[in-house]
């Protein structure tokens, strides 16, 4: 409910907000039958706004945005800069970042398609990727939160000359392209923004011998991956499952919860409290966003995906050998010490499928014992 306010507190308000009454004009609102005004005042089209809660979307195959557009029209509780309470619609809100950044950024081919690329943008999320095949140019389109403040110049480090260039349109080498977008502000702060274009193939291998092992969609997100971390190996796990049926048996009663305290916005609507006073059962698009592996093919997320079976090509005993040098488990004869004895007894044990790798056992062991170790 608004607060009112008298004709003496409305005046006032006016006033705080630089709409200063003279003598004969009108009110901006016409008082109420006991001579009250409400608390709504006047607010320019736009402002600055803080949001009051903590206000979270269900994600979408390419993470960042609402599962349909009836988001968009939901009320978000904000004040402005008065502490006046404010109410907006999500996609009416834009959020102020630091300099440097950008708000906006997207990339089309020769016949002005806009191509997808992963993940979605999002401006403090500076490296992309896309796998295609034939591009002979791309058109890069970007807002700096300066606006025309900001130099903001192109490049691709595979076409020479490298040198950046206020040019948004640039050439594409058969393979790998590396296109980058570097925002400098008036202060001297310089943010580049990052995309890797596989045109085709790499002269590594790597689309040949990795990514046909895996479904197209998987392409753009396993080949961010291979840009930032060269040394990560991917192999394809056929699980033998259908993604709708698994989605239908974890979309059972309490399966798959979440807390009506962390996101409101996740919980199935009329689910009854499974555990605690607040967990409550996920509505079905957040479980079939979670269970999607392409979500999660960040250089954060994909480490659910680790490997916790042998691989003798990588687990070796000269490999935890070193890993565990100078540490309880293996210290250097010479120094009074044992011939990392203990690692054979890890080796053997991590040996067996489904104990875990050899380093995470090497790991958990240093943490919890340290280097001298309990033993």
């Amino acid at each position: 409910m608004e607060k009112k306010l008298t004709k003496k507190e409305y005046e006032e308000r006016l006033r705080e907000q630089d709409l200063y009454l003279n003598e004969g004009d009108e009110y901006l609102e016409d008082p109420d039958s006991d001579g009250y005004y409400e608390d709504g005042g006047y607010y320019e089209e736009t402002g600055y706004l803080a949001v009051l809660g903590d206000e979270g979307i269900v994600p979408t195959p390419r993470p960042t945005g609402a599962v349909s557009d009836d988001e968009k029209d939901k009320i978000v509780n904000c004040v402005d800069i008065n502490g006046n309470p404010v109410e907006m619609t999500k996609s009416s809100i834009t959020f102020l970042p630091l300099n440097a950044f950008l708000t906006e950024l997207k990339f089309t081919d020769e016949q002005g398609t806009e191509l997808p690329i992963y993940p979605e943008f999002t401006m403090d999320n500076f490296d992309y990727s896309i796998v295609g095949d034939s591009f002979s140019s791309v058109n890069m389109e970007c807002t700096a939160v300066e606006g025309y403040a900001a130099n903001v110049k192109y490049s691709n480090a595979a076409v020479f000359p490298t040198i950046p260039s206020i040019s948004n349109t640039l050439l594409m080498n058969e393979g790998v392209n590396t296109l980058a977008v570097d925002v400098t502000t008036i202060d001297g702060i310089t943010r580049t923004y990052t995309l890797h274009l596989l045109n085709g193939q790499d002269s590594e291998g790597f689309r040949k011998t990795t990514l046909s092992q895996f479904p197209e969609s998987y392409g753009d997100g396993l080949w961010l991956l291979h840009c930032l971390h060269p040394a990560y190996r991917f192999e394809a796990y056929q699980t033998g499952l259908d993604f709708e049926e698994v989605l239908s048996n974890e979309d059972k009663g309490s399966r798959s919860l979440i807390s009506s305290t962390y996101n409101p916005n996740w919980v199935k609507p009329g689910s009854p409290v499974y555990d605690g006073s607040s967990w409550r059962a996920a509505k079905r698009d957040v479980i079939r966003y979670f269970l999607d592996p392409r979500n999660f093919l960040t250089p954060t997320g994909v480490f659910q995906f680790e490997k916790l079976s042998f691989d003798e090509s990588v687990h070796t005993i000269d490999g935890i050998s070193a890993m565990t040098k100078n540490s309880f488990l293996c210290r250097d004869p010479s120094e009074g010490g044992k011939e990392c004895r203990r690692i054979s007894v890890l080796f053997d044990v991590a040996h067996h499928p489904g104990d875990g790798t050899k380093r995470r056992i090497e790991t958990r062991a240093r943490n919890a014992s340290g280097i001298r170790g309990l033993l």
